[in-house]
């Protein structure tokens, strides 16, 4: 991703379009609250993809958009920190696939895919980093008891039964098939 940092909603210093370390370099600000910020530089770059968190000087705030107070004299640096987030898609195989069995798909409790059939899935969609959930539920007159259950794709998604559990680290893209 690609940042324009920013200073009262402006974009300040050499803060234009940076990444990883990009820095906005020294910045003269009168004495008062200056709220630290950054928006997307490029497209493709979403800040909903993104857990941001501000650190640094004393008084620096914990989030985008929170003030910081510069007494006179004032000399305080902030670092964004941007953590991006993971995805996961869970897709569905039947066997056989001429099956016509109708699924509905959820991650975390959330439905993302409804009656759906052999080959379909989630898409990619954006998780917790963590600690996850995915499982499935009979759509229409479709009875899971009918079905055994088995998970398998990227590394975490195998077993058998739901729901299923996978662990994502920041920024990982996963597929588990149930």
């Amino acid at each position: 991703g690609r940042f324009n940092l920013q200073i009262d909603g402006v974009t300040a210093g050499t803060g234009a379009g940076v990444g990883n370390l990009g820095t906005t370099g020294p910045v003269q600000k009168p004495a008062g609250p200056h709220a630290i910020g950054e928006a997307p530089a490029q497209s493709g770059t979403y800040m909903s993809d993104y857990i941001s968190v501000i650190s640094g000087d004393s008084g620096c705030p914990t989030e985008l958009g929170q003030n910081i107070i510069l007494a006179p004299g004032d000399n305080k640096k902030c670092t964004i920190t941007n953590t991006k987030k993971p995805k996961l898609n869970v897709a569905k195989v039947i066997s056989p696939s001429s099956n016509t069995g109708r699924f509905n798909l959820l991650i975390n409790g959330t439905q993302f895919a409804t009656n759906i059939g052999n080959g379909q899935s989630t898409g990619l969609q954006t998780v917790n980093l963590g600690n996850n959930t995915f499982t499935e539920t009979g759509a229409g007159t479709t009875n899971l008891s009918d079905y055994t259950i088995t998970r398998s794709g990227a590394t975490g998604c195998a077993g058998t039964g739901i729901p299923g559990n996978i662990t994502l680290n920041a920024g990982e893209s996963k597929t588990c098939y149930i």
